[in-house]
């Protein structure tokens, strides 16, 4: 049951969808475009769709009267999310990995190493887990006004400390190309000891709670 709630996911967006995304992927990294930026807007640009198809097609009612409990159709939604998110990083990472063989690889470019893959797969799961419950508990739109205006914030705050531990934050001019490169110092300045053993421990014990807290919200919802 729950591998074909999951595989539901996969199936509302087209092949044509997936492929065009990662090709764009590609082409944005080709032209310097920070990785951090082309994880987000792919990420939500594929996550978000979902969520936008469910409102338009009044989906979570016809699942619910359907022999499907709720808490396994907003878990399939989380495992398939986390899917994507690492999904996404893996290609990029390989095309990174490919054009390092070649001359395309320019000084503009920056190249994950695993940690900062970590990071960045914290970064998605921290904002999928706060969106997610926005999206059960209220409709499409304002939801997404919310969801934008938090990510707005978070990324305020995410150059600013980025900025800071670079030893940029007095510079005149922000380099949006350098700051990948701050990813890790970032994790290891805020949690010196076992960063990455604790931020994947963390990431998976907030998603958790987010779906929780999605369950709450659905359960006393009128969907």
């Amino acid at each position: 049951m729950m591998v074909n709630l999951v595989k539901q996911n996969f199936l509302i967006l087209s092949p044509y969808a997936y492929i065009g995304i990662i090709l764009g992927m590609m082409v944005a990294f080709l032209l310097a475009i920070p990785a951090s930026f082309i994880f987000v807007v792919s990420f939500f640009a594929i996550v978000f769709s979902l969520y936008l198809y469910d409102d338009k097609n009044n989906v979570y009612r016809y699942i619910i009267s359907l022999p499907v409990k709720k808490q396994n159709m907003i878990l399939g939604r989380y495992i398939y999310s986390l899917i994507i998110a690492l999904f996404l990083m893996l290609i990029l990472w390989g095309w990174m990995g490919i054009l390092s063989l070649t001359p395309l690889l320019t000084e503009s470019h920056y190249v994950y190493n695993w940690r900062d893959i970590i990071v960045m797969f914290s970064f998605l799961s921290l904002m999928f887990a706060i969106g997610s419950p926005i999206l059960y508990r209220l409709s499409f739109y304002p939801s997404s006004i919310i969801i934008f205006f938090l990510i707005g914030l978070g990324s305020f705050i995410y150059i600013s400390e980025i900025m800071k531990v670079l030893g940029r934050d007095d510079a005149d001019i922000i380099l949006f190309n350098d700051m990948d490169s701050g990813l890790s110092l970032l994790a290891e300045k805020y949690i010196p000891f076992q960063p990455y053993i604790i931020l994947i421990a963390g990431t998976f014990a907030l998603l958790y709670v987010s779906m929780l807290l999605a369950n709450f919200f659905v359960k006393n919802s009128d969907m």
